[in-house]
């Protein structure tokens, strides 16, 4: 080794080598989420052809391997993808419903780990749409109060808890997210930011990925024509500020997982597969954010 490449990999050791974020992909990017498991090894071939390093999906598509999970192991060893994690659902306005989903947490996050994944990405907002201010703040304590219970048993499981949001959960400036993070634990609840969803309510999500970035276990990334969400985009020629949201995590030195969740084609005539490839070359290339 040249002494000048010795002095660069020593410096690198010395004050910490660049953080790199994992590079994942949804696989609602190629079909909705199915039970049918030869539909998900076939866009799992496909993932991993385009070049991610692993993938999320919902924890239907894996449902029927919890029992037995090697399969699933084996499987994901020799395509050489990690599971960033599995998704599911809680209806928090409904606390009815709480002790079920508890079970429903535990089962999923025990598979979860024993796939080798690391992850447990939870949607619900906190209170119905038509609710009052009032109701919302409620809404807000009990959800943090439940998420924290779920945090818990997901760390006794192995695994993250990371909360996702949609376009409710970011208005009033992540107004429900910031209640969330002020009254769990870091230990226990993280966050998965879809920026796509924060852009549909003409939210920069940049300045909360600075201010929070320790908290921030994943990002979903995607773009819109336009803030109602109906019709998507090529990564880069849509509505959502994705230069911003790159230098947000370049200057955090932010390392978790971006996960490109692209459902139903970006462009007429491009196929699912080729929008995949495209968001893996942009989020490599173009926002600099992956090797």
């Amino acid at each position: 080794m040249r002494r000048r490449d010795f002095l660069a990999v020593a410096g690198m050791a010395a004050h910490g080598a660049p953080a790199i974020p994992h590079i994942g992909c949804q696989s609602r990017t190629y079909a909705l989420p199915s039970r049918d498991r030869a539909a998900l090894d076939a866009i799992l071939d496909q993932i991993k052809a385009a070049g991610y390093d692993g993938f999320e999906c919902n924890y239907i598509c894996l449902e029927a391997s919890f029992n037995d999970p090697s399969r699933t192991r084996d499987e994901l060893a020799r395509r050489g993808l990690r599971l960033a994690g599995l998704h599911m659902g809680v209806r928090f306005p409904q606390p009815e419903t709480y002790e079920k989903s508890r079970a429903d947490v535990a089962r999923v996050a025990a598979a979860v780990r024993s796939f080798g994944g690391d992850h447990l990405m939870l949607s619900g907002a906190a209170a119905a749409k038509n609710a009052t201010k009032e109701e919302h703040l409620r809404a807000f304590d009990r959800k943090a109060a439940e998420v924290e219970r779920l945090g818990r048993i997901c760390r006794d499981a192995g695994i993250t808890l990371a909360v996702h949001n949609h376009t409710e959960e970011a208005e009033d400036d992540w107004a429900e997210y910031r209640h969330l993070l002020a009254h769990t634990t870091a230990e226990r609840v993280r966050l998965l930011i879809d920026i796509g969803h924060s852009a549909r309510i003409g939210l920069d999500a940049a300045p909360f990925l600075r201010e929070h970035s320790s908290r921030i276990a994943a990002l979903h990334i995607k773009d819109y024509s336009d803030r109602t969400g109906r019709e998507r985009r090529k990564l880069g020629t849509g509505i959502v500020r994705l230069d911003t949201v790159a230098q947000a995590l370049r200057d955090t030195q932010w390392s978790g997982w971006l996960i490109a969740e692209l459902e139903g084609e970006a462009e007429p005539g491009v196929t699912a597969d080729a929008n995949a490839r495209h968001a893996r070359a942009y989020i490599r290339d173009t926002l600099r954010l992956g090797a």
